[in-house]
């Protein structure tokens, strides 16, 4: 990744290949080349630990926001099942509309994956970044969590960890802000450990008594 590259009238780092965004590992203020080793480095491990979950699992769930055609989003469900023929992969892509009814295309079905789009109206409960809303990114927060919840699920028996894992998947547009964003993801870190206790308090409760 990001071998040929460029920047981006914002200062992020963009692969020139596939369109990929850095935006938080690459210091602005500092020179882009002498980074460039450790960024690689970085993003090779990242890699590397997502492959190896995606090989261990059996079913993988993939929720984006892509504005691109059915086709595309079949070529890269296609190229995923190319590079992991073991794993079923289950493709959610929401696209913004201007209204609020929703549209919830028939989910296509093939060897190795499915793929579904969902239509709704993707902005944030406090308006834009034009009214001053700094955490318009997020999108409609209600909407997406009942779109997650209602299509992703998780078994009582997954590790602790799966269980965390699956809780910051949901909680991703919650824990980060651009305003006082250190202390904000500090007090949800503290809340996510508080949830994951007792989720994991529950089920070792069911499998005691199952037992």
């Amino acid at each position: 990744m990001f071998i040929d590259y460029r920047l981006n009238e914002k200062g992020w780092l963009v692969d020139a290949r596939n369109g990929m965004i850095s935006q938080h590992d690459i210091k602005r203020d500092y020179p882009l080349k002498p980074q460039l080793p450790e960024f690689y480095e970085k993003m090779k491990h990242r890699t590397k630990i997502t492959s190896d979950y995606i090989r261990v699992s059996g079913s993988v769930g993939i929720a984006m926001c892509r504005n691109v055609t059915i086709e595309e989003l079949q070529n890269f469900a296609e190229a995923l099942h190319q590079l992991f023929p073991h794993s079923q992969f289950h493709i959610l892509n929401v696209r913004n509309r201007d209204v609020d009814e929703e549209i919830v295309e028939p989910e296509i079905v093939r060897t190795g994956y499915s793929l579904q789009q969902i239509h709704f109206r993707d902005i944030h409960e406090k308006g834009t970044l034009a009214d001053g809303n700094i955490l318009s990114w997020r999108g409609c927060e209600t909407k997406w969590e009942k779109t997650l919840t209602s299509k992703f699920t998780i078994s009582h028996n997954m590790s602790l960890y799966s269980l965390k894992k699956k809780y910051i998947i949901l909680q991703l547009k919650k824990i980060f802000s651009f305003g006082n964003r250190r202390k904000k993801y500090k007090d949800e870190l503290y809340a996510l450990r508080s949830v994951l206790r007792n989720m994991q308090d529950k089920i070792n409760q069911t499998s005691s008594s199952s037992a």
